[in-house]
């Protein structure tokens, strides 16, 4: 939060005034696409996690077993 304020002061955005278009940019860009880059990393994280079936039905079967108990 602080980078993304640090922009917001870098391009003079303040809020409820008028804004140039460059200032709006950077604010679109801070609520829009920055969540989407870090929702993509996240998705990059957890498609290459090595979980094979084997150890992904151990887990469930530990699970399984630890909850019936």
């Amino acid at each position: 939060m602080g980078v993304g304020l640090s922009l917001l002061d870098a391009v003079e955005f303040v809020p409820d005034m008028y804004n140039q278009a460059d200032a709006l940019l950077v604010l679109a860009l801070l609520i829009g696409a920055c969540p989407v880059a870090f929702k993509l990393l996240a998705l990059a994280g957890i498609w290459s996690y090595p979980l094979t079936e084997a150890q992904q039905a151990q887990l469930h079967a530990t699970l399984t077993a630890r909850d019936q108990s």
